[in-house]
């Protein structure tokens, strides 16, 4: 996972040199009225999620298990340049997930989590880094779909948390824009095993995402 975090910061910081560098020799938009980043956006994403789950019987507690699988999405927002250098806004997106943890032998099991979708509602507040380049943090409400598996039951539950993040996002011109976001998801504890089923063996997991995804955006 490390390395995962590692390859995330990466990628960004390379996003925000490249910015830097195209910005210092000139900015690729020009800072006008029209070139407000203020405004309605819509969008779509794509990327790499790591899904760690960690599973729960009572005082037994079981190995962390992780999985590594794709994540596409739409995302949706509103920004509002506050300043020349001031950005913030609100941005809200549902994405798909292609990851499972599991199996983990120690649920006596085997025991899995699979995550179907993500939500979250997030605020974004950003530095310009020049008219045409924002690098920004991010943070707010999630929410995701899960289904947790053990070999004589499964568990459909809906799971909230948060979410905390940065990105750099980059414009074309006054309607296109790219972006590279990292996020971290920490999502609360969900059913697995109903104690009418499992009898004493009523498990729960307590999960997290790690997310780097690419993006473009269009405002209107």
């Amino acid at each position: 996972m490390s390395r995962f975090i590692a390859a995330a910061i990466g990628s960004v910081a390379a996003l925000a040199f490249t910015v830097c560098t195209a910005n210092a020799s000139g900015p690729t938009v020009r800072d006008t009225p029209s070139n407000s980043w203020t405004g309605l956006y819509v969008g779509a994403t794509v990327g790499s999620a790591e899904e760690s789950a960690t599973w729960t019987a009572g005082a037994v507690i079981t190995p962390s298990a992780d999985d590594r699988g794709a994540i596409f999405g739409a995302t949706i927002g509103y920004n509002y340049q506050m300043a020349p250098w001031l950005v913030v806004g609100v941005e809200g997106d549902w994405s798909k997930l292609q990851s499972t943890t599991g199996p983990i032998p120690a649920c006596g099991g085997p025991c899995s989590t699979e995550t179907n979708w993500l939500a979250t509602i997030r605020a974004r507040a950003g530095v310009l880094l020049g008219p045409s380049a924002l690098i920004y943090a991010t943070g707010g409400f999630a929410w995701a779909d899960v289904d947790n598996s053990v070999t004589i039951a499964s568990v459909s539950d809906r799971a909230t948390g948060w979410a905390v993040g940065a990105g750099v996002e980059v414009r074309l011109d006054k309607h296109w824009s790219l972006k590279a976001e990292y996020l971290r998801v920490e999502l609360d504890d969900t059913l697995a095993c109903s104690p009418a089923v499992c009898g004493a063996a009523n498990f729960a997991t307590d999960h997290s995402l790690q997310i780097v995804r690419g993006g473009v955006n269009f405002k209107f």
